[in-house]
């Protein structure tokens, strides 16, 4: 962590005060902080995520994580706060977990980081009868469609997201070489897409940010063929490594040849419910 990003990823919830940071202190020297930021969620209310919460390690086990978090929290319920998360996934660390059950958090999701080698050869086979395109800006609308519904069973803070801030954030990836939306039609609608994109720091390595079907076309080879499209737009591009991030869609990504190689949690503490 240099200052440079830490000030780009969390000055402007500083200098807002939509964020805060408390610090731990013995003889006037920092021994541990906790930075928690709180932003709207579409159908949750104002959510608080503590971003980073850590203490020097000769000072660990002294309750001094307890206290930052306390403070955390009660600034948050300041703030009204219906929600509190932790920022980061927690990474093969039950000792981490059982820091944040004590403070009457609760598991809500599990996920995994998954890769696949795109060197391997293919195990499946795809219809010809799919048709598979790039994203176009007549498509939006459709997208976003596609997105809530197909998230709805996983909660409003994956299936209602800012409507302008999605449908502008896909159509800056329209007509790019180094990411590709491609979606899935029937009867000329949208019915699935995936978002696919090329590394910038090693081009050797791209990544799956998305992948979904509308409910009703599932288990009929649309993601397989979405994935299969995927592929093919890396390999040509020379990826040699393809790698995903998954909380709801693990054994799909198994199907379609992708190893889990970390697995993770995610934590969260209810103030109150709407």
């Amino acid at each position: 962590m240099t200052l440079e990003w830490f000030m780009k990823r969390f000055g402007n919830a500083l200098r807002t005060k939509t964020g805060t940071v408390f610090i731990a202190e013995y003889d006037d020297v920092p021994i541990g902080y906790v930075l928690v930021t709180t932003e709207k969620r579409p159908q949750v209310g104002l959510v608080a995520y503590i971003s980073g919460i850590c203490v020097v390690p000769s000072f660990q086990r002294q309750e001094i994580g307890t206290r930052l978090m306390e403070r955390a929290i009660d600034w948050a319920k300041k703030q009204g706060v219906v929600l509190v998360e932790n920022d980061d996934e927690i990474i093969e660390n039950p000792g981490a977990v059982s820091f944040f059950e004590k403070l009457d958090f609760e598991i809500f999701h599990r996920g995994a980081y998954m890769s696949k080698d795109l060197r391997a050869a293919e195990s499946f086979t795809l219809s010809e009868k799919l048709r598979i395109r790039e994203l176009q800006v007549e498509d939006l609308d459709q997208l976003l469609r596609v997105r809530r519904e197909s998230f709805r069973e996983f909660g409003p803070w994956y299936s209602e997201p800012d409507s302008e801030e999605f449908k502008q954030g896909m159509k800056k990836r329209i007509g790019r070489d180094d990411v590709k939306v491609f979606v899935a039609t029937a009867d000329n609608q949208v019915i699935g897409y995936v978002v696919c994109s090329i590394r910038e720091t090693n081009r050797a390595n791209g990544d799956i940010r998305v992948v979904c079907v509308l409910p009703k076309y599932r288990n009929s080879g649309i993601g397989t063929a979405l994935m299969a499209r995927s592929f093919n737009f890396l390999r040509k591009n020379k990826v040699q490594t393809v790698n995903t991030v998954t909380e709801t869609a693990e054994d799909f990504y198994k199907k379609v040849g992708f190893k889990a190689d970390k697995r993770f949690v995610r934590v969260r503490k209810w103030i109150s419910k709407r």
